[in-house]
């Protein structure tokens, strides 16, 4: 196995960084993307950084490595994180001076899963395995920068969360899957579909928008997060992944709540609330949804004019889908470029 530590890591990231927007060639700190395109024997793929606000970056990792590899990782200031794998499978070992047990060290973040950090310094172990496309988004905050964004809220916190912020000898880690939700707004990120200012005030506007979702699954009480239900069993868990795949193979045409039910044979309530407790909406939600992404998807391409897109995800009414647009993305379809 290939192992490289954090500076020769470092290196390999940024060797090649370059200003990634023309009109950010000022020598302004904030909202400056930096890109960097990764052809060596190592690996593959792309990194990409933005300075949100002081004490806030964004960081994109697009990475296939050659062979086995592991890569030192290392955090030698106060931070807090949030981490998005959208492809592949990371494996991590922190090392992180005793402050945790052995197995809450233990990290395996398969696709669509994500966690959350807080952490005074950080070292440790990541695994990749050859040939795997790994695609990973990470938002950090200083100390300050959080304290300063959340402002009141961070008394509604749980103290487990806040105490590393006072006591350096504590740690705070939590993973969970990935919601329908904060997988299109991470995909949303990348997908900018302004220039200049406009496309600034987006991609901050985007972050924020994550953030609000960690704060608020952060403070939530365990009954509203098990609001949808009772527990799935591992047989209803299987019915509605199936049904995830039905409604992806029919979003022009999707099947009725009552029709997907009864294809996957479970009750039309247990489905409903099943599927919103598995991704975080109920399926009609999950239908509009992926139909605004993938008609955004399709504009930005420029192939087809706005009405070959509307009627390519599902809508008879330009009208209709010109407002739907609008309601999830604040521009018209003819605005994106």
């Amino acid at each position: 196995m290939l192992t490289l530590s954090f500076e020769e890591l470092q290196k390999l990231l940024t060797q090649n960084y370059k200003v990634y927007e023309e009109e950010q060639m000022s020598l302004q700190m904030y909202h400056t993307t930096y890109a960097s395109t990764i052809q060596s024997p190592v690996c593959e793929g792309k990194a990409i950084s933005t300075t949100i606000r002081e004490g806030i970056t964004l960081l994109r990792l697009q990475l296939t490595f050659k062979q086995d590899t592991q890569t030192e990782i290392k955090s030698l200031q106060p931070q807090i994180g949030f981490a998005y794998c959208l492809a592949g499978t990371i494996s991590a070992i922190r090392n992180n001076r005793g402050y945790l047990p052995p197995d809450d060290n233990i990290i395996n973040m398969p696709a669509y899963h994500g966690y959350m950090y807080v952490a005074p310094t950080s070292q440790g172990w990541q695994y990749f395995k050859a040939n795997i496309g790994y695609e990973a988004i990470y938002i950090h905050f200083s100390y300050p920068a959080f304290i300063q964004l959340v402002g009141e809220q961070l008394n509604e916190m749980p103290t487990e969360f806040k105490l590393p912020m006072n006591d350096y000898s504590r740690y705070y880690f939590k993973q969970a899957k990935l919601t329908t939700p904060v997988v299109a707004l991470c995909e949303s990120l990348f997908n900018n579909p302004f220039s200049g200012k406009s496309r600034e005030f987006y991609r901050e506007a985007k972050v924020i928008e994550l953030i609000a979702y960690q704060l608020d699954e952060l403070v939530k009480s365990p009954d509203e997060i098990d609001s949808t239900g009772s527990m799935l069993t591992k047989k209803e868990e299987m019915l509605i992944e199936r049904s995830y795949q039905l409604l992806m193979a029919n979003l022009v045409n999707p099947p009725s709540l009552m029709e997907l039910a009864r294809e996957i044979g479970m009750s039309d309530y247990r489905l409903k609330n099943g599927f919103k407790q598995k991704y975080g909406q109920t399926p009609y939600r999950f239908i509009a949804e992926k139909r605004m992404i993938t008609a955004r998807e399709l504009l930005a391409k420029g192939n087809m004019n706005v009405s070959e897109v509307a009627n390519a995800v599902g809508f008879n009414s330009l009208g209709s889908f010109s407002n739907s647009f609008y309601e999830k993305f604040g521009i018209r379809p003819s605005e994106v470029k």
